[in-house]
Formats: structure tokens, sequence, C-alpha cells
């Protein structure tokens, strides 16, 4: 996602020097410790919302299962660590837009006002969530209540669990605008569609927290394209994301034959 007249991030893995003399510093994309294949179904514990990850493999020789499973097991989290990053770094460059948190701030204190460059800051974030794909995106004060949506007069599901609302409202002030976002599990809206929602506070030049983007994700468009797909033709391979909830499984992406599972189709965890 690009950005004019914003001040370009470093590259992951660099460093830059704070306003206040201290260093922010960008971690590398690479995997996380806790995406480790575990036995042959190759259960992929992918954090940050995205499940679990399942290889499904279907009336093949154990040998050739297992070596193909390593080979796509690898794949699939470069590809799905990837995906991520790039949603973090799309999320980053919102809440440095210029004038985006003064515009916050005003909209707070004055609903109904017109900030002085809202016009702009709507085309960029309208033409941003059309080039990139997202459903929607949201603007909320500090309060945690929507003052902007785009489109324009869309309305926010709401949906923040209570452990990320704390974590959003946890620093009022902070010198530091590198914090990392959040990102708010997948659910399914009103609407039966599937979305997630990467959230990042927005904060003025002084580090007053001015409120926070919120960019919805269509898992449609990307993240379930990017489960689904093998790397060579197969009539009988699958692949799905799915989540524990107490007792049970759920899946949360589609199945081969079944393509309206996902957050609606679950199981118990004693299925074979």
């Amino acid at each position: 996602m690009q950005l004019p007249d914003a001040n370009p991030s470093p590259a992951p893995g660099q460093s830059e020097p704070e306003s206040d003399g201290s260093t922010a510093y960008y971690p590398a994309a690479k995997a996380p410790r806790w995406l480790v294949p575990v036995f042959l179904l190759s259960v992929l514990a992918l954090a940050g919302g995205l499940g679990h990850f399942v290889l499904n493999p279907y009336c093949a020789e154990p040998p050739a299962v297992e070596a193909g499973l390593s080979s796509v097991t690898e794949l699939k989290i470069a590809q799905l660590v990837a995906w991520r990053q790039e949603r973090f770094g799309d999320a980053v460059v919102v809440a440095n837009l210029p004038g985006l948190a003064d515009m916050l701030l005003q909209l707070s204190a004055a609903p109904g006002s017109v900030p002085a460059r809202m016009e702009e800051i709507d085309n960029y974030l309208n033409a941003a969530r059309r080039a990139y794909a997202y459903r929607e995106i949201h603007l909320l004060d500090r309060s945690l209540r929507p003052v902007r949506s785009y489109p324009v007069g869309r309305e926010w599901d709401g949906v923040i669990s209570p452990q990320n609302r704390e974590e959003l409202l946890r620093f009022t002030v902070s010198a530091h605008r590198s914090e990392p976002p959040l990102i708010e599990d997948l659910h399914l809206e009103k609407t039966g569609l599937a979305s997630m929602h990467v959230m990042v506070r927005v904060r003025s030049a002084a580090g007053e927290l001015a409120g926070v983007a919120v960019l919805s994700i269509a898992a449609e468009s990307k993240l379930f394209g990017l489960v689904e797909s093998w790397p060579v033709e197969n009539a009988t391979a699958e692949t799905s994301l799915i989540r524990r909830e107490g007792d049970s499984f759920v899946f949360l992406s589609p199945l081969r034959f079944k393509p309206d599972a996902a957050l609606l189709m679950r199981r118990p965890l004693t299925d074979p």
C-alpha cells in the first residue's frame, strides 16, 4: 500500500531512530516458532487469528504423503506469514497517513465537522480499500466508537474481543508510534460473509492516542484462496483452517465438497 508524502517504513529486519533518541526495530518476516508441523496431518498452529492449518491427504501412500506434506507445509507457512505481514504493513501505512490523527481528534471533539484534509484522506482510503480488496475500513475515536467508514455510511460490525479492546486502550500516551497492529479473529458478519479485522492505533506527532484504524478483511478475496490452493494438480488433496472451541473444532475456511462450511461447520474433537 503506497502512501504519498509519508515517510517510508524501514525494511523488515532494519531499525530506525525515533525522535526521542530511542530505536524502533522492525522484525524480519519469518515463520514464528508456533508454526510447527505436527503428526502426519501437519496441523500448524497459526497465531493471530488464523486458527489451525490442516493439510488433509486422501487415499495416498504414507511415505509419499509425508514427503509431499513437508514441502507443502513450508510453502503454506511462507504464503500465510507473508500475507499476514502485508496486512500489518497496510495497517501501519494507514495509521501514519498525514493528517489522519488530527482528523480523528477533531471528529471526536466535534462530530459532524469537516477537518481540513478529510476529502484527501477519504479519497486515499477509498482507493486503498478497493485496490487491496479490503471489505471496509473504519476509523474509531479514542473510545473505540466509529466516526468514519469506507465506503462512507457502511456500518461497522463492532467485533473487538475484550483482550484486544483492553490492549488498544492500554496506552493513552506513548512516545513510540511503531506499535504492532492487532488481529481480530475470523468471524461471520450479519451478511453471512467471513471477515477478520486488522486494528492499529493512530497517534498524533506528540504520541497522543487519536483513535484506531480498522481494516476489515474479506476472507474470500485472498485468504481462502491461499489456504485452498495446492502447488500441483491433485484430485483429492485439501487444506483447511480450523479453530478449537471447547470440546469441538470449527472449520474457518470452505471445504472442497462443502463450500459453505466456513465458520458454520463444526465437529467434536473425538472425531477420527
